[in-house]
């Protein structure tokens, strides 16, 4: 309760005393320091904005430099680090995005990799199966995100998660793992095609594995086939509508196999891809001029469709209890 007292007109006077609680909180026992040292970290990240923000100067009084404000931050999360892994590795994270938020004020691409780099041996350290993917789920989503991280440097940190998640400890999480790397290679930060499909290719035979184990974990392939399509609407031309297609296929193959066992969240799921597949491959065939494709919503109209739409073979699905659009009739 005592840092949310901690607050000054100037920030730089109000890191100076975040600083001194620092300091008195490095003191007191582990069953605290995980509690307060988290908070301060967080505390301070809120300032290195104000303090650094395009623009301000800092006067000779009040001046704090970045290396010193990091070098706070990194002294308080090193110790939350030793106690409690998966709460440091949010804050290792955190640090690294407010590097990036930086950089128009202060070059600050050797501070984010370095807290990234330590936010990956945070990650290595979690033993916890579900700590571990969603300790992934943070970094992949983290690393989307920055905006200055140089390519070299990009690349550099979303190779070494890759090698990471085809490491985990059974093939259903390094499926999982491999699913969310394949998107740190598409979008408006990195598009790399190779990249895309190698990580979903291997994620595939590991999904393939995993069943052999656990006949149940069939939701594994629908993850990848979300994946695809998501890929698939960038219009990237490795990813295409017979690949699209069979993977589809897959998915059905195996839930008909478990059958009334399915689990409902993998149907749901794969019930909510083919609507959404079989609305817009009606767009694009309606698109293309042929007369018996007129059923599409206004809605899905209205947006960019794919042309390759049209191709995508979908009645093996369709023909499953609940999976055919209300008022949408086969075609093709």
């Amino acid at each position: 309760r005592l840092l949310h007292h901690v607050r000054h007109e100037d920030p730089a006077q109000a890191f100076r005393m975040l600083a001194e609680l620092k300091a008195s909180f490095d003191a007191g026992g582990p069953h605290r320091q995980i509690f307060t040292l988290p908070a301060v970290a967080v505390a301070v990240l809120g300032l290195a904005r104000q303090l650094f923000s395009p623009g301000r100067r800092q006067t000779s009084a009040e001046s704090v430099s970045v290396a010193e404000l990091f070098d706070v931050l990194r002294s308080a999360v090193l110790r939350v680090d030793s106690l409690r892994p998966q709460e440091s590795l949010r804050l290792w994270l955190l640090g690294a995005v407010t590097a990036d938020s930086l950089y128009e004020a202060v070059v600050m691409g050797d501070t984010c990799q370095q807290w990234f780099d330590c936010a990956l041996q945070c990650l290595e350290r979690l033993r916890e199966p579900q700590a571990q993917l969603v300790g992934l789920q943070l970094f992949s989503g983290t690393l989307r995100e920055v905006k200055h991280l140089d390519d070299e440097r990009y690349k550099h940190i979303a190779d070494s998660i890759v090698r990471y998640a085809g490491g985990l400890s059974s093939k259903r999480l390094q499926c999982e793992g491999l699913t969310l790397c394949a998107g740190l290679f598409y979008g408006s930060r990195c598009t790399d095609a190779g990249r895309v499909i190698a990580c979903l290719q291997e994620a595939l035979r590991c999904a393939d594995r995993a069943v052999q184990v656990d006949p149940l974990a069939v939701g594994l392939f629908v993850d990848i086939l979300e994946r695809v399509t998501s890929v698939f609407d960038l219009g990237l031309a490795q990813v295409t509508s017979p690949f699209v297609s069979s993977l589809l296929a897959l998915c059905v193959e195996h839930l008909r196999y478990v059958g009334s066992r399915a689990p409902a969240e993998s149907l749901n799921a794969l019930r909510a891809a083919v609507r959404d597949m079989e609305a817009k491959r009606v767009v694009a065939l309606r698109l293309a001029g042929d007369a018996g494709s007129d059923a599409g919503s206004d809605a899905v109209a209205a947006q960019h469709v794919d042309a390759r739409y049209a191709g995508l073979r979908l009645d093996c699905a369709l023909d499953l209890p609940g999976m055919r659009p209300p008022g949408v009739a086969a075609v093709g």
